[in-house]
């Protein structure tokens, strides 16, 4: 029994090992970070201009051809495109085949390899031309591509340059140095024993597949800021127009609020003009029409702020025209509106606010109750009119009971009259039952 134990325990030991031995991954190459991707772009052999990037999915890490990772790359043209781009320096935004033949385009990409198989391999990368793929040139150094046998998580920066990638697939506009251009280009990471070029490689879910979407299309029209609206530490802009902006569609990515240095409001321009100036910028969510709040602004600080449209590739659309405004502080507000509940629900000056406030000097302070009803209502809704300001839920229902109220001292001669039709209409049905 004892010898049967021991045999037993000897052949699930020899059963891990051979299961820990076979069970491993065939050695693959993924993203480095599936949630911040990263991809650089430049005219530099050492891009360090970052590009936006995006994962396939939750459940995908751009191993499959049809869900690769997707980095947005801008290029140069002959249109002046660093005049449209928000990359602080536009001298590295890359380029356009130029006439000697060349492209000032080098890529970058942060890759994680496990190799688990017994023989050092090799980072390569090809390109899809038709319906093949093919191996070119890679930029990384050979021993920083290189990664030994039976090591996991190793991180490589792979290099290639849009010229070495152009020599095997020229078909595309990319390549043939076409201004106002938009291309999809997908090339592919792999692992082999040797460091490939020109040849054609086989896929397989164990290598990344890399979209690069490139374009040099710059964006037409601009934003109309109505109105930039102050708040307690907090601007609201007004706009209209994004609609128009082209060379956006999917591929708007973000609200770019430029702040000039001055106070006097600037007409529209380009953002490399206004980022020459040196003034600051800030990236928000993005909108095309309607309002959004600017909450990083200082009460008593005058802002001077003109809007853009970034889309992925990271132009830009004209700013618009500027507008100044100086937000306030919640009791210099409440304070200059004097009608605390419903300036506070509003936030801003409004013709519900308007309306109440002719309400109180033409009706109220002109009896004796209405005056007794105004010294109550002065004493008591300057210390809770702040919370119904800073609370969305609250501000939401005194704009809800406003509206209510407005429309009934509003149009109470509308109303009375609808009720005196539908009781007359009423009694006529009764009397008309009576007869038959």
């Amino acid at each position: 029994m004892n010898n049967l134990k021991v045999s037993l325990i000897i052949s699930l030991f020899i059963a891990s090992i051979t299961y820990s031995k076979f069970s491993k991954a065939d050695p693959t190459v993924r993203a480095y970070d599936i949630s911040a991707i990263e991809v650089y772009a430049s005219t530099s052999a050492v891009p360090t201009t970052s590009m936006v990037s995006e994962a396939p999915s939750s459940s995908a890490v751009g191993n499959a051809e049809d869900n690769p990772i997707v980095s947005y790359i801008p290029l140069n043209g002959t249109d002046s495109q660093s005049n449209f781009t928000i990359i602080s320096d536009s001298s590295k935004l890359p380029g356009l085949v130029t006439s000697g033949g060349t492209v000032d385009s080098f890529i970058m990409i942060r890759l994680l390899v496990d190799n688990d198989s017994s023989t050092d391999l090799n980072v390569n990368v090809a390109v899809q031309d038709d319906s093949s793929y093919e191996s070119f040139n890679l930029l990384t150094s050979d021993s920083a591509r290189l990664v030994a046998a039976n090591t996991d998580d190793v991180e490589v920066y792979a290099i290639f340059s849009l010229d070495d990638l152009c020599e095997q697939t020229g078909s595309n506009d990319v390549c043939s140095g076409t201004n106002d251009m938009q291309e999809d280009l997908l090339v592919y990471f792999y692992l082999d024993e040797n460091k490939e070029s020109n040849s054609s490689v086989t896929t397989s879910e164990n290598g990344l597949f890399l979209k690069l979407k490139i374009s040099n299309k710059i964006p037409e029209n601009n934003f109309t800021l109505s109105e930039l609206k102050k708040g307690d530490n907090r601007l609201t802009a007004v706009l209209s127009d994004g609609d128009d902006i082209t060379q956006m569609g999917d591929d708007i990515y973000q609200l770019y609020v430029f702040r000039y240095s001055g106070s006097t409001e600037q007409a529209v321009t380009s953002v490399g003009a206004a980022i020459a100036s040196g003034s600051n910028f800030t990236l928000l969510d993005s909108i095309t029409e309607g309002t959004v709040d600017i909450s990083n602004v200082s009460n008593g600080e005058p802002y001077n702020f003109a809007f853009s449209l970034v889309n992925k590739y990271q132009f830009a659309s004209n700013l618009s025209v500027s507008k100044v405004q100086t937000p306030e502080d919640i009791e210099a507000f409440l304070n200059s509106q004097a009608c605390y509940i419903f300036s506070a629900g509003f936030k801003e000056r409004h013709f519900i606010v308007d309306y109440f406030r002719s309400f109180r000097d033409e009706i109220l302070l002109k009896n004796r109750f209405g005056n007794v009803f105004v010294a109550w209502y002065y004493r008591t809704a300057p210390s809770y009119a702040p919370l119904i300001y800073k609370s969305k839920t609250l501000s939401f229902f005194v704009r809800v009971a406003g509206y209510f109220i407005y429309f009934i001292l509003r149009f109470w001669i509308v109303l009375v009259m609808l009720m005196l039709a539908y009781f007359t209409f009423h009694i006529y049905k009764l009397r008309q039952q009576k007869l038959v």
